[in-house]
């Protein structure tokens, strides 16, 4: 799903969301590379019912993440999600990089994180 109050985005997306082919052109013509990825009613019905809630879902998404920032701002070799200035993260994928070290691996995090 996407939401955007900017005529331009929703113009080009009307292109790579059917093929590449430009809105009222020739049938099966397509002037680019592009995608079909059309959402149905009933893929839509959840995103809808999701925006209905959308400030309790992406307060709960950064509560969490300020979670792991609090439990792991420690750890100096791991890098979690930056939020630029000007921006608003959604957090819907919370990513860490690890700089490895001796005993530190993906590996090792991510068993220390199940535990």
């Amino acid at each position: 799903m996407l939401v955007t109050d900017r005529e331009e985005v929703y113009r080009r997306v009307l292109v790579l969301r059917d093929h590449g082919r430009v809105p009222g052109g020739k049938l099966f013509c397509s002037q680019e590379v592009a995608f079909k990825s059309r959402m149905s009613s009933l893929q839509a019905a959840p995103g809808l019912a999701q925006l209905e809630r959308i400030d309790e879902l992406l307060a709960r998404k950064r509560q969490m993440f300020e979670w792991y920032r609090t439990s792991l701002n420690g750890v100096p070799q791991l890098t979690l999600n930056p939020e630029p200035a000007g921006t608003r993260s959604a957090y819907c994928m919370g990513t860490a990089l690890v700089n490895p070290s001796p005993g530190l691996s993906k590996e090792t995090v991510m068993v220390s994180l199940a535990k």
